[in-house]
């Protein structure tokens, strides 16, 4: 096509897009006004590059008015071969006023101003619209929306160049798995190098992403950010794209849901295999789902799953297949197959057991419970089963602290702190080792070369403390981990998952969980009250008239 034009209708093209209106008007206009901005961007990427830059210049000064040429404008330059030749280009058009009035614009938006008023979402919504859904954005803000995706096209860009560059060196060693063990063990050696007092601090060290000016923007400007991606979640795969790729903390759980769960029905149709049809027992439901699904692919394990239980007459139309998730979750705690232990002696949380092994199929059985875990994230469906903070980072790929191990085994965290607040020197004698006790064997596993041998000091507890923490939740129970997450990985790939944080990832899989009234009421402790008081037979009136989502 680039060879067909000829300049004059390469000047009629910018002059189409810079003069012929903003774009934001009817739905046609502004598909014409997208569809003029690519083939721009096709042709400056070619021999055009001039023509365009000189065009598009004439009329920068009123980028204010009609926005949607600077997010061709960035694209143009974005193609330029030459960094320079683009830095000088945006230096002359003196474009940084532009992102400094933008901000500022944004800056004034208190809370009220960032979604419409009740009569606005009113007028905006339908009635099949859900009417507890999030208020849309003020017009204003729907008015920046194109400055703000240029702002992004421009230096998100040149954010996702940095990051590529700084993860060269590791990609030319050709294994992912290296690089992320050299990436841990770089976090180790920071978190043992960090002062005592900061041992059982949640240890985060800012990326250059994060540190840069596409950064701040994100993390100052999060709210009117989200509530615009609520109200046009397809701007995540498009403009929005660089905060994903870079600076997926600034978004709300909501929207990484929605752009999660829209991946999902896209794999399905890819699908080519036929329903999943399941025929189980309810007394053997682990068993007789194991051995029917341990010879799928995972890419079959993304096709629909239609479930019948033996003896009961029925048709799956979702609701079957929402309580074998239900009731299989019970079965994969049940202590009888040894594959999990409860955290902290609490049947709440569930980690890993160290002697799963006295089970011979445990590890096929790990593997069976990733995909299961995966399969219900793919299909939406929430599972009764919450694992602690530690085996959750271990799905995102995430290195456990030491503040981990409290719900873990809270006893053995505060022996911990103790020893870490404490003149050790001639209390207690430890080594870098640890013992457990396997069915009344003690076994004592070093934890560095020689640990067994190497005293514990003041100097050092505090690595002490990080390597003790990693052997309970991590090295005691490496390759039921190690399968779990092949399994999972097979249906959810890893990088949609590392979209979340621990807390977020759990919300995903197991959901709000309902609040039992009656039991928060039994269990309650007044201090200068009595349940007798006014004002606490006020409160649990108005909490047992609550839904449950209003609970939540």
């Amino acid at each position: 096509m680039h060879m067909s034009l000829s300049q004059e209708s390469v000047l009629a093209l910018c002059h189409f897009l810079c003069h012929a209106g903003s774009g934001h008007g009817s739905s046609s206009e502004g598909d014409a006004f997208q569809l003029a901005g690519e083939i721009l961007v096709a042709l400056a990427a070619r021999q055009h590059l001039d023509i365009v830059r000189s065009e598009l210049m004439k009329v920068l000064s009123s980028l204010v008015t009609d926005i949607e040429k600077v997010k061709t404008l960035t694209e143009v330059f974005r193609e330029a071969k030459i960094s320079e030749v683009k830095l000088d280009a945006f230096e002359e058009a003196r474009v940084e006023m532009l992102w400094t009035a933008l901000d500022k614009s944004l800056e004034r938006l208190d809370d009220a101003e960032v979604s419409a008023t009740p009569a606005q979402k009113l007028l905006s919504s339908t009635p099949s619209q859900d009417a507890t859904q999030s208020s849309p954005p003020k017009p204003f803000l729907n008015r920046l929306l194109p400055l703000i995706e240029a702002f992004f096209v421009l230096h998100g860009r040149a954010e996702e160049g940095d990051a590529r560059s700084e993860a060269q060196p590791a990609r030319m060693t050709g294994a992912r798995q290296s690089c992320q063990k050299q990436l841990l063990q770089l976090q180790s050696t920071n978190l043992h190098q960090l002062r005592p007092k900061h041992v059982f601090a949640e240890f985060h060290e800012q990326s250059a992403a994060e540190k840069s000016r596409f950064g701040q923007f994100c993390k100052k400007h999060r709210r009117p950010l989200n509530a615009l991606l609520k109200q046009t979640p397809s701007l995540l795969s498009k403009s929005f794209q660089p905060v994903l790729q870079l600076m997926p903390s600034c978004l709300d759980f909501d929207n990484k849901r929605a752009y999660f769960r829209r991946g999902q029905p896209s794999r399905r149709l890819e699908s080519r295999y036929q329903t999943i049809r399941l025929r189980v027992r309810r007394n053997e439901i682990f068993m007789d789902s194991y051995h029917q699904l341990r010879v799928r692919t995972g890419d079959e394990m993304r096709a629909k799953i239609q479930v019948q239980f033996q003896g009961e007459e029925g048709i799956d139309a979702g609701g079957v297949a929402k309580e074998w998730y239900g009731a299989l979750a019970k079965e994969i705690f049940n202590p009888n197959y040894a594959l999990f232990v409860q955290a902290g002696g609490k049947a709440c949380t569930y980690h890993p057991n160290p002697m799963s092994y006295v089970n011979r199929d445990h590890l096929q059985f790990f593997h069976f419970i990733g995909r299961v875990v995966g399969k219900a994230i793919h299909d939406g469906q929430n599972l009764e089963a919450w694992f602690t903070r530690g085996f959750y980072k271990h799905m995102l790929g995430k290195k456990v602290i030491p503040a981990d191990l409290e719900a873990f085994d809270p006893e053995y965290f505060s022996n911990l702190k103790w020893d870490l607040a404490q003149d050790i020197s001639e209390i207690i004698e430890l080594s870098f080792s640890a013992e457990s006790d396997e069915l009344g064997q003690v076994k004592v596993v070093d934890l560095k070369p020689n640990g067994r041998h190497l005293p514990v000091t003041n100097e050092n507890k505090h690595e002490y403390i990080q390597l003790v923490s990693e052997h309970k939740m991590t090295n005691s129970v490496q390759q039921q981990i190690e399968h779990f997450l092949k399994g999972l990985h097979e249906i959810v790939p890893p990088q949609l998952l590392s979209l979340f944080d621990d807390k977020e990832l759990e919300l995903l899989i197991s959901g709000l969980p309902d609040i039992d009234i009656e039991d928060l009421k039994q269990n309650t402790e007044y201090h200068n009250y009595t349940p007798q008081s006014d004002q606490v037979q006020w409160f649990w009136k108005v909490l047992s008239e609550f839904t449950q989502d209003r609970d939540g």
